[in-house]
């Protein structure tokens, strides 16, 4: 009342004298902590703080701000309010205020799966609740994050990208007052190869084909594929298949291998061996018009 008695509010006996804090905000120092300050108030020896959604209890108490609001989950909301005491007794609660603690850097980035047009990742949350926004940053230059991916699960697919290039990948999280945490230490990752191009055999006698094709970007070996069945891996763009039959159609396809994988086959390709030059001929037989002659087909 006008002479300072006390007026009883629920549990709290609130003096008139004691002005109420104003100004109280907050920033998160770290996943786990959040500093609060206010207005300091005239006369008052102390603060009490106290939860803004359950009042009934102080969650501490300062002769002065900041409060350091310590023992938190990160990216999750906490809202306060502040009550100041003096000799007298203690004031009425303030404004509440509510901020987000800073969500925890992702961690095991890691590679699921590449094909030429598109590369899949996971990470580990961190501790980070359900609904934690993460954004995935990639690009062909290195350091240079110009395109995102945003998802609210700890795994993202990064598609419409360029077979037979390396791509560097980043994720970082968004806490709910969309501060973002550092990134991740970055991936470099190749897409699948192209399907290799201009398959063509030459014949280089009768038991062998030398099959040629076109280099692949970022490809780190191939594979030929016989027309029978199996494949041989090849360092280079070109492969001699041997111990073949004279005169005979062999067929086969390649394809690009990098460490993410191995692209499409190419369009297959036929090239037929020499035949083999035929065997001595010799006479046997005539007449007044005609030789008989015979070889061996060899």
């Amino acid at each position: 009342d006008s002479v300072g008695n006390a007026l009883t509010a629920g549990p709290f006996a609130i003096l008139a004298g004691v002005p109420i804090p104003t100004g109280l905000t907050g920033a998160a120092l770290g996943v786990s902590s959040i500093a609060w300050t206010w207005n300091s108030v005239e006369g008052a020896t102390g603060y009490k703080i106290y939860p803004a959604s359950d009042t009934a209890a102080s969650i501490g108490n300062v002769t002065a701000a900041p409060f350091d609001h310590i023992g938190l989950s990160p990216n999750t909301a906490y809202g306060i309010v502040v009550s100041a005491v003096n000799s007298a007794g203690e004031g009425a609660l303030s404004a509440s205020a509510t901020v987000y603690t800073l969500a925890a850097v992702p961690t095991g980035f890691a590679l699921v799966s590449a094909n030429s047009g598109s590369i899949a990742l996971q990470w580990g949350a961190n501790f980070n609740p359900a609904g934690t926004i993460y954004e995935v940053g990639y690009s062909s230059t290195s350091g240079v994050y110009t395109s995102s991916v945003t998802v609210t699960v700890a795994s993202a697919t990064v598609s419409g990208l360029q077979g037979s290039t390396s791509y560097y990948l980043q994720v970082r999280a968004k806490n709910g007052d969309g501060l973002f945490t550092s990134p991740t230490a970055p991936l470099t990752i190749p897409t699948k190869p192209s399907t290799p191009t201009g398959l063509a055999g030459t014949s280089q006698g009768t038991d062998s084909v030398l099959w040629g094709w076109d280099e692949v970007p970022a490809a780190s070996s191939y594979k030929f594929h016989f027309s029978t069945g199996g494949s041989i891996a090849v360092g280079m763009t070109y492969y001699t298949q041997a111990g073949l039959s004279p005169n005979t159609a062999y067929s086969g396809k390649v394809s690009a291998v990098n460490v993410a994988g191995e692209s499409v086959l190419s369009s297959s390709a036929t090239m037929v061996t020499f035949a083999a030059a035929p065997g001595a001929p010799s006479i046997t037989g005539r007449t007044a018009t005609t030789q008989t002659i015979l070889w061996g087909a060899n």
